[in-house]
């Protein structure tokens, strides 16, 4: 996403930036031997260059400048005048193959449909390294202006950005940011640093039926641990209405972030209603309930304590039907009270999830 293009040959490296247009290859430059036509430009003293986008021969459309730098700094390439029509790009090429020639491409005219009222080339320069400094014309015709050179101060232009990105099911992750690019050569200037997303948290993973929707608070952080704020993306939920496995995802709106993030939660069957019971015959208890097809079965607890505590004294009847509603236990101690209670359950992923239990109902078993 950068600005810059490198292009590292056996002697040549040119980096461009600010895409207007396309210059002649440095290669071809190099291999045309059309260096050997370059003049010899100064700080102290400003050169003239010429160049005619419709000549023929090749070298007649360009200008070449020769510049040794004198201490290592950033470096402006100033022409006075703009062409008419048309336009006027230029680039610096660094003759060393060591060197790593950060530069910037300049361009006089109209642009784009854009007018620029000023050209300038600048790079960050080594002491006593050779550059060649390129001007090609693109439909200015006959060029002529006198080119100084100075340094270079930063102009920022308007940012541009791109969002952090998350890909969840491929597990791929970048961060994003917003620059402000300099006009004239390759230097940016971080104005905002988005992080990827990283960690999706749920306020709650399981929850009871209410009869309406369940959506649990969500907090999502970057790789840095920074808590991205709610206006960055909005939340959607699916099946998270009646009891089972529900859905909450997060989609980010593109600005600074980009993606989508899941997380699950489970809804579990409310507290049912208390069950009736009654003893119809000797040792024998009968449980009755309103039957919920929301759920995948029922089970009924029984003890002789009201506590229900762990032990041979309290027992359970596993109910693998919501359709059924009713249940007779056998085999009970005659003429001893008992007390009964009840949940309903939800299987998710091969996992029963229970309910809160019901009130508790008692009976008398019949001798």
């Amino acid at each position: 996403m950068k600005k810059l293009l490198s292009v590292l040959l056996s002697f040549v490296m040119v980096i461009t930036c600010f895409g207007f247009g396309s210059l002649t290859a440095s290669a071809d430059i190099l291999n045309r031997n059309y260096f050997k036509y370059a003049k010899t430009i100064t700080v102290s003293a400003p050169l003239e260059m010429t160049l005619d986008s419709e000549a023929t021969e090749e070298i007649d459309r360009m200008a070449l400048l020769k510049f040794v730098a004198p201490e290592r700094k950033y470096y402006e390439f100033v022409s006075d005048t703009i062409p008419e029509k048309g336009y006027v790009m230029s680039m610096v090429i660094a003759n060393d193959s060591k060197e790593n020639c950060y530069s910037g491409t300049g361009a006089g005219g109209e642009v784009n449909g854009k007018k620029r009222n000023d050209f300038i080339v600048a790079a960050k320069l080594t002491k006593g390294h050779t550059y060649y400094i390129l001007f090609e014309g693109k439909g200015c015709g006959q060029y002529t202006a006198n080119v100084h050179i100075r340094s270079h101060t930063h102009k920022f232009d308007s940012a541009y950005s791109y969002p952090a990105y998350i890909d969840e099911e491929y597990g791929y992750s970048s961060d994003g940011g917003k620059w402000l690019p300099c006009i004239y050569c390759s230097v940016e200037r971080t104005a905002e640093s988005y992080y990827a997303p990283k960690a999706m948290a749920l306020s709650t993973y399981s929850c009871y039926y209410r009869g309406t929707e369940r959506v649990p608070k969500v907090t999502i952080k970057d790789r840095k641990g920074n808590v991205i704020p709610a206006s960055n993306y909005k939340i959607t939920c699916r099946n998270n209405v009646k009891p089972g496995k529900a859905t909450v995802k997060v989609t980010f709106n593109g600005k600074k972030y980009k993606g989508e993030m899941t997380k699950t939660f489970i809804i579990k069957p409310n507290s049912m209603g208390t069950p009736k019971v009654s003893s119809p015959k000797s040792k024998q208890l009968k449980v009755n309930w309103i039957r919920n097809g929301n759920v995948n079965g029922y089970y009924v607890q029984y003890s002789t304590s009201p506590k229900f505590p762990s032990g041979s004294s309290t027992k359970g009847v596993f109910i693998g039907k919501n359709t059924i509603g009713t249940t007779t236990i056998s085999k009970l101690k005659p003429g001893k009270k008992y007390y009964v209670r009840m949940r309903a359950f939800k299987r998710v992923d091969g996992k029963n999830y229970h309910g809160s239990w019901s009130k508790t109902s008692s009976v008398t078993v019949r001798k």
